[in-house]
């Protein structure tokens, strides 16, 4: 898998392109259309925090994203429509999710489509 990012301001641009092949095994795209009012729809998600390698989620309206946890706590994304949210194994930060991942549920006021990818090493 391949990301690229750009960041462009005052004609002076910077672009990043970064190359991840190590453990990508199964990577799953997510393109899942949101009713308007949604509160709490659930979706079948679950992975190993240990054996995530990438996460890229945007969506074209406000959602709110909420990751049930193994240990019983939550990660909560506040995605903003047309803003992304991305982590990738070595881009600098700790892995977002503090233990596996057994759920997701999404709320909308809006509604719209939560689109993305998810890699996760199989071994």
């Amino acid at each position: 898998m391949i990301i690229r990012t750009s960041w462009e301001s005052g004609g002076d641009t910077i672009s990043d392109r970064v190359e991840i092949t190590d453990g990508l095994g199964s990577l799953v795209r997510i393109n899942e259309t949101i009713p308007a009012e949604s509160v709490s729809l659930a979706f079948a998600m679950a992975f190993l925090t240990a054996k995530l390698t990438c996460l890229k989620l945007t969506a074209d309206a406000d959602m709110t994203l909420v990751f049930a946890l193994a240990d019983a706590s939550t990660l909560t994304v506040e995605l903003v429509a047309g803003t992304p949210y991305d982590w990738y194994t070595g881009c600098g930060f700790d892995n977002p999710f503090a233990d596996d991942v057994e759920s997701l549920a999404i709320t909308s006021v809006d509604g719209g489509t939560l689109q993305g990818w998810l890699g996760v090493d199989p071994t």
